[in-house]
């Protein structure tokens, strides 16, 4: 099954501001905080080629931090994908 994950800090203005918007549009999504897992952070960063957070994925596909995930809500890409995902 297809999954949304948010890579992210606990407190982070934007990793709520994911989670935030994510649960207005009803995606779930796996939460993985990674403020004390340096290694897992470092695995994000290398994949993600990115060095904030929060970091989203859905259905494997890097959608990007939380400016590119309200970028894909306002453009209606997020319904769309999420829609995908649902399948």
């Amino acid at each position: 099954m297809s999954e949304t994950i948010v890579f992210g800090t606990r407190n982070g203005a934007f990793c709520i501001a994911a989670r935030k918007l994510l649960s207005e549009r009803g995606v779930d999504f796996k939460d993985v905080t990674m403020d004390d897992d340096e290694p897992l952070r470092n695995h994000i960063r290398a994949k993600s080629k990115r060095d904030t957070v929060p970091q989203i994925w859905i259905n494997e596909q890097h959608v990007g931090g939380y400016s590119d995930l309200r970028a894909f809500d306002l453009s209606g890409k997020l319904t769309a994908l999420v829609n995908d995902v649902m399948k």
